[in-house]
């Protein structure tokens, strides 16, 4: 008995190196569907798939996504802002303080400057840390831009963005809701240009919903007093940020903070250095009133 069972054990050893390969990786042969080493029913082994003898280094799992990179990197930003005795600049600093991504806050008495580090979108944050303060500001360096737009029905989104993206001074672009947020140093974006730009485009500008945009009609007492006396007083009225003259039409252009001196203001402004100011062009129309429910 002996005899037999080591004849047979013998046999059974030998088989795989007598059989062809074909019967041996089959499925349901002696090595099973998975191919060598592989369990029944999970197929082959795809090259690269996973750690193993042929891929030793490659992690278990999914590969870690790298981090996206903030846009903004210690980028220098400038928020101006209006302070009175009631809320001084250190309350302002405190404020800002309090916001991730920025430091070395300093503030002056009309504005504050900062390195940040976040998105565009995300500089709305200083505004936000003003206002839980009552102190009103707006970005200046870099500004954000908030144009409402009108559109047809095969106008793509991405032509107004690239039609806006033309204009002098614009840095960056993008989407906020139906809203196009242009991003840019106030004093090298001429907001007069938005409107153009889009109608070029095949688009139609409704509003500047984050800016005053005002464009009035200016007349010296005197002939001989010279224009930059009107844009220099302007330019210290608070709540304003940029004035352009248009000496050929006799127009003055106006970029405010929103809610700040209304045309009155204005005009009385312009009294005081001998200029009047007539009721021009209303480039920032208010919103239509919701419908009652």
């Amino acid at each position: 008995m002996r005899h037999i069972l080591a004849v047979v054990a013998a046999m059974s050893l030998a088989m795989p190196a007598a059989l062809p390969s074909s019967l041996v990786f089959q499925d349901g042969g002696m090595g099973g569907s998975g191919g060598m080493g592989g369990a029944g029913g999970k197929g082959p082994d795809v090259p690269g798939g996973g750690p193993g003898p042929d891929n030793p280094d490659k992690p278990k799992g999914k590969d870690p996504k790298p981090s996206k990179p903030a846009e903004l990197q210690a980028a220098p930003i400038v928020l101006r802002a209006l302070l009175d005795e009631t809320r001084p600049p250190e309350t302002l600093k405190m404020a800002l303080m309090k916001v991730a991504g920025a430091k070395e806050i300093k503030v002056s008495d009309t504005e504050a400057s900062l390195l940040f580090t976040g998105s565009y979108l995300e500089l709305n944050s200083l505004v936000k840390a003003a206002s839980s303060v009552q102190i009103k500001s707006v970005l200046y360096d870099p500004a954000l831009f908030v144009i409402e737009y009108a559109a047809g029905k095969n106008a793509q989104q991405k032509a107004a963005m690239d039609a806006l993206q033309k204009v002098p001074g614009v840095q960056k672009v993008f989407m906020d809701g139906s809203k196009i947020v242009v991003a840019g140093p106030t004093k090298h974006i001429d907001a007069r240009g938005f409107a153009p730009a889009l109608q070029d485009a095949g688009f139609k500008f409704v509003a500047l919903r984050s800016h005053r945009l005002r464009t009035l009609g200016y007349e010296p007492w005197e002939k001989e007093t010279k224009a930059e006396k009107l844009r220099d007083r302007l330019l210290r009225v608070p709540g304003m940020l940029r004035v352009d003259m248009d000496y050929s039409a006799s127009t003055v252009t106006v970029l405010q903070m929103l809610d700040t001196v209304k045309d009155l203001g204005l005009a009385a402004a312009a009294e005081e250095v001998c200029f009047a100011l007539y009721p021009g062009k209303e480039e920032d129309p208010p919103p239509a009133p919701e419908p009652k429910k």
